[in-house]
């Protein structure tokens, strides 16, 4: 019967360390890459859920964009990406630098734009 009025639905995070929903893409922690997690959307809202975890929300009236990464999400990705050995403040100004690049090309989250003006 849960499986019935259960309204999460299944998605794969892909190898950018997003999920998709309604047409538009979400980042989770690079962790979940490769993992299925459970989407359900309530209030305007996007809930992410690993194994019946709460792991992440996005407010759908905010994030709005084509790609909506969360800059600490996409920060974890790219250090991930170049290896083992790289720190995190190695990479945030790169990381930055990809952001607003992606925002240019107009699918970046709001909050990306708030930090460039």
């Amino acid at each position: 019967m849960d499986e019935y009025l259960n309204n999460k639905k299944k998605q794969k995070v892909t190898s950018e360390s997003l999920i998709r929903f309604k047409g538009k893409a979400f980042s989770v922690e690079p962790q979940y890459i490769n993992c299925y997690v459970d989407v359900e959307e309530q209030n305007n809202t996007l809930y992410i859920y690993y194994k019946d975890d709460l792991i992440d929300t996005f407010d759908l009236n905010i994030y709005d964009k084509n790609i909506n990464y969360k800059k600490e999400h996409y920060t974890r990705a790219l250090a991930q990406s170049f290896g083992p050995n790289v720190k995190l403040e190695d990479v945030e100004d790169k990381a930055l630098e990809n952001l607003k690049n992606l925002d240019r090309l107009g699918g970046i989250v709001n909050e990306i734009q708030q930090i460039i003006k």
